[in-house]
């Protein structure tokens, strides 16, 4: 890497258009295997001793603290470390309000009883459903919620 006196960064990588973007949801396992906090944050403290607690939401291991430390993880300054996420493991889940509306709507496509879904996959206004939003999986949900 080279240094400007900024401290900014300047990356060697070569230049490329971006075709695409895409965002998702990690799962638990996902999440638990990408952390660098294993075992996870447990106490909520930040400092101990005035140096970032271990396993604490400081944790050091998730990047420099300071512009004098190194990463616990990557060894990188606080300028060249991208930074690590770590993980908390909770006792009850935890939903995130702006999937509400998604999942209620999900939930009331199956049946409560035997979990079958709610619709006929034969149903013509279902087949012309799934063939208008072919790879558009948001605007078939709404669709059929609607149906």
């Amino acid at each position: 890497m080279v240094y400007f006196n900024s401290q900014i960064a300047d990356s060697i990588a070569p230049y490329r258009n971006v075709r695409r973007v895409q965002f998702g949801i990690l799962s638990p396992d996902e999440i638990k295997r990408m952390s660098v906090t294993n075992p996870p944050i447990e106490h909520p403290e930040l400092m101990e001793g005035g140096k970032p607690k271990e396993r604490g939401l400081m944790d050091p291991r998730q990047g420099p603290p300071d512009r004098n430390s190194k990463c616990k993880t990557c060894a990188g300054s606080y300028i060249e470390c991208p930074g690590h996420f770590g993980h908390i493991e909770l006792t009850k889940p935890v939903y995130h309000v702006a999937f509400l509306s998604k999942i209620l709507k999900i939930l009331r496509c199956v049946c409560f009883y035997c979990s079958k879904l709610l619709i006929d996959p034969n149903d013509q206004k279902i087949i012309d459903i799934m063939k208008k939003t072919k790879g558009q999986y948001r605007r078939r949900l709404a669709y059929l919620f609607d149906a």
